[in-house]
């Protein structure tokens, strides 16, 4: 009888290590999801489901670890995990899974839950323009004789996006160089480079100002005395973060001197630690800037903006380009063109899948920018099942045109 209780008591303890490790993994996981250090959260969150976690929180936190990391094959399998407890869903991971099928290629079984989704969340924009536009794959121009795709030599394995060309030069962001790395997907960080328009000779753009953090998007006046450029909210050597601990993006201001030399980077007024601004483009005038943000009026995970630019680079009061260019998705990544096209990048409006680039043609121009415009799906082959962004055409370069795709 002593024997069986001793027995018991050794195998309650037993399940109670277990148990804390088990829970131990999980909360381990959810402190890096919440830092946005998805690999090492995921890492940590698998192998508290292989020892027999699960609830509706690891699902979806797994889901989105490899969601927002492009590994959609491991996004689908957890959210139909997450689906399967059959318990109350944001309706969120509805648009999540059929935009992660998307991704992949399947168009059909992203519809299906993108039908779901417009049942759960009818108010939604996204639901509303995929019932208006349910024959999308038919109605997307394919461009693909008229347009050819040249991926640049210049190109490194890692990754190079968000070409500007200026003055003869292209400037763009790429991470190619090594060293420390960002705990989002484990990838070192990015810094601006420049490279002349034969797409040699690649260097970086100041060494002064590409810091240890994230570097790019950047974008010039029309006099090129003045730039502005996305960086980590990382300034005088001291890192900013919000209430959560997180570091956001902010824009910065640098000017050329008296010796025609940049010099040292300015914070724009519009920063806060709470909300990130990011891929500053100004317009040919050099009158207004365009740049995405979560700032307070934003719709979705980040919106398109503009605010007008004085002679001296301050800005004035941002405005949200309101319910045509913003869904309750992602905007970001826009482009101004001579003509005053607005090109920017979209995961809520109807396309191929991730994010596709869309046009408002002669925007700019238009004197009330709540008047019936059309929005524009760029078509094949600027646009893919994948990611595609940061568009950007030069008409005075005969019609010169970038694209980053993934």
């Amino acid at each position: 009888m002593k024997m069986k209780n001793i027995l018991i008591i050794t195998l309650t303890l037993f399940f109670s290590v277990v148990s804390f490790a088990q829970r131990g993994k999980v909360k381990k996981g959810f402190k890096n999801y919440d830092k946005l250090a998805y690999v090492s959260a995921s890492e940590k969150l698998l192998e508290a489901v292989e020892a027999g976690e699960k609830s509706p929180e690891i699902f979806q936190k797994l889901g989105n670890a490899y969601y927002y990391n492009h590994k959609m094959q491991d996004a689908i399998k957890w959210y139909l995990e997450l689906f399967a407890l059959e318990e109350v869903v944001d309706p969120e991971y509805y648009f999540k899974l059929s935009q992660a099928y998307k991704y992949l290629g399947d168009y059909k079984d992203s519809d299906a839950w993108m039908q779901k989704f417009a049942v759960v969340n009818p108010s939604d924009s996204r639901a509303k323009l995929y019932l208006e536009n349910e024959d999308y794959l038919t109605t997307i121009n394919d461009y693909s004789d008229e347009i050819t795709l040249a991926n640049l030599e210049s190109n490194s394995d890692k990754s190079d996006f968000g070409a500007t060309l200026f003055q003869d030069e292209i400037y763009f962001a790429s991470n190619r160089k090594g060293g420390a790395k960002y705990e989002w997907n484990n990838e070192p960080f990015l810094d601006l480079y420049v490279m002349d328009t034969t797409f040699n000779s690649v260097s970086s753009f100041d060494k002064k100002l590409n810091t240890k953090l994230h570097e790019s998007s950047i974008t010039f006046t029309p006099d090129g005395k003045i730039a502005f450029f996305t960086r980590n909210n990382f300034f005088k050597h001291k890192k900013g973060k919000d209430s959560l601990g997180i570091n956001r993006l902010q824009l910065f201001k640098i000017k050329k001197n008296e010796k025609n030399k940049w010099g040292k980077e300015e914070l724009v007024s519009l920063n806060r630690d709470y909300f990130s601004i990011s891929h500053p483009v100004m317009n040919a005038t050099g009158t207004e800037l365009y740049f995405a943000s979560d700032m307070e009026g934003t719709r979705g995970v980040s919106d398109i903006f503009v605010v007008s630019v004085s002679a001296n680079g301050d800005l004035g009061t941002p405005e949200n380009l309101g319910d045509l260019v913003n869904t309750e998705g992602q905007e970001t990544f826009p482009f101004i063109n001579e003509k005053g096209d607005l090109f920017f990048a979209s995961n809520g409006h109807i396309g191929l899948g991730g994010l596709d680039v869309f046009v408002i043609r002669e925007f700019e121009n238009s004197k009330n920018r709540n008047q019936a415009l059309l929005v524009e799906n760029m078509g094949i082959p600027i646009n893919s099942s994948k990611d595609d962004f940061a568009y950007s055409e030069y008409l005075s370069q005969n019609r010169k045109a970038f694209i980053t795709s993934n």
